[in-house]
């Protein structure tokens, strides 16, 4: 008698012992086990997926709360840079600007109140970031126009990597399928800076019209930003 055939003798004695509605009972519970350990690894698995998926929501939600935030921050630049550069029209429009830089930092307020762990994450950068800005809003800005512009490229830069962090912490830029990441990779990482090098060359070449002259040093940097363009 071999090995195995001694080990299950006493198992094979018991089951001839059985009657055959218990026999079933039996089997059945030996089948239910492993299918409730799949149900719950599936459960668990659909759980997670969830989880994901929710946090990708509130990041995409914060990324495009601060992408609007970030275009108004370039919007009210150029609109200070034709100003301090004797453009009447521009200082006239820029109490609406202002405007919309308050009304958008109350926006990414309550998208991140929205998300806890995303807020909790954010929290610190984002509380600078907000005093920044605010203090463009209310025209606290150097009075010279290159330092004034200077102070809005700081606060743009800023967002660009508070975006960044969104995207990173939510799980955006992890997606694993190709046509989402590459998407969540434009909006990310590359819009904003896209949107930076096409605010600064027409914030410049407008207040360049607005003066009617341009140094060398302006012209040189006029001709950088076409060249940005181009990326």
């Amino acid at each position: 008698m071999s090995v195995v055939t001694r080990l299950l003798q006493p198992g094979a004695k018991g089951m001839r012992r059985l009657r055959v509605p218990m026999k079933l009972l039996l089997l059945g519970s030996m089948l239910l086990i492993p299918l409730l350990l799949l149900a719950l690894i599936s459960a668990r698995t659909s759980m997670a997926d969830i989880a994901s998926v929710r946090s990708e929501l509130a990041g995409a939600r914060a990324v495009q709360a601060l992408t609007a935030m970030a275009v108004d921050l370039q919007s009210h630049q150029a609109l200070t840079h034709r100003g301090l550069s004797g453009d009447e029209e521009a200082r006239r429009t820029l109490p609406a600007a202002r405007e919309r830089i308050s009304t958008g930092l109350g926006a990414v307020e309550q998208t991140l109140a929205a998300a806890p762990d995303l807020h909790k994450t954010l929290a610190a950068d984002w509380q600078t970031l907000r005093q920044q800005a605010q203090a463009l809003a209310e025209g606290k800005h150097p009075a010279q126009r290159n330092e004034a512009f200077a102070a809005h490229q700081d606060a743009v830069e800023a967002l660009r990597q508070l975006v960044l962090r969104a995207g990173e912490s939510s799980g955006l830029l992890l997606d694993p399928d190709a046509d989402t990441f590459f998407l969540m990779d434009m909006a990310v990482e590359r819009l904003i800076p896209w949107a930076q090098a096409l605010s600064r060359a027409r914030t410049l070449g407008a207040g360049v019209l607005a003066r009617g002259d341009a140094n060398a040093a302006e012209r040189a940097t006029l001709v950088g930003s076409a060249d940005n363009l181009q990326w």
